[in-house]
């Protein structure tokens, strides 16, 4: 991948940490750092599901954003976003309007690279 492409990828993935973030009135440095706190981990788990869902980013790219070490963390948030989707409405119905809401920004925002 070259560099400007890789730019703009994490580019895109760094609008959706920040957008969830403000939404969900959780700070960015609460998200990229270690706290396994049950509300902050959740939050981190839709970012990786929406970054997946939206983006070209491998698991590497998305691990590398949050701040983590590995991209077999990646995997298992995207799980467990997809777990949270089944077992709630009320998640199910906030990732879907985060993902209208990014899908509309990303479309028609032309990014910083």
């Amino acid at each position: 991948m070259n560099k400007r492409k890789q730019r703009k990828l994490y580019a895109e993935i760094n609008f959706i940490i920040n957008y969830i973030s403000e939404e969900c009135e959780i700070g960015v440095r609460d998200i990229q750092s270690d706290t396994r706190a049950k509300h902050i981990a959740q939050v981190r788990h839709v970012i990786v599901w929406a970054s997946r869902l939206l983006t070209s980013a491998t698991w590497s790219n998305i691990s590398k954003a949050l701040r983590r070490t590995d991209h077999s963390t990646a995997i298992n948030s995207y799980r467990r976003a997809l777990m949270l989707r089944h077992q709630s409405t009320h998640h199910r119905l906030c990732m879907d309007r985060f993902i209208s809401h990014l899908r509309e920004e990303l479309k028609n925002r032309p990014l910083d690279v």
